[in-house]
């Protein structure tokens, strides 16, 4: 069932999830290192059970996925891909107090 379920059979980042790490790792001065090796955990998380760590949000075919470990505690945003629904695609990724 489209849009109410998500399979991470896969990742694909895009460009908007690129820009934002960006700008995450200039505010937080975090490298790509530190941000990867926090990723790290997610995907095998999401591989495993994608529902149980990721929370949807209501009414869009978007999820959450919130890291604590860490600081600062970061929100990857996701959905499934449309031309392949058993991937995810990366939108987006900020850092929440």
């Amino acid at each position: 069932m489209a849009g109410t379920s998500l399979l991470c059979n896969g990742f694909v980042e895009s460009e908007t999830y690129e820009r934002s790490k960006a700008e995450l790792k200039a505010v937080t001065g975090l490298t790509d290192e530190e941000i990867d090796d926090r990723l790290e955990a997610v995907v095998w998380a999401l591989l495993r059970d994608a529902e149980e760590v990721a929370e949807r949000i209501p009414g869009r075919n978007l999820w959450v996925v919130v890291i604590e470990r860490g600081l600062p505690t970061l929100h990857i945003y996701l959905r499934p891909r449309a031309d392949n629904p058993e991937e995810a695609e990366w939108l987006w990724i900020e850092r929440r107090p």
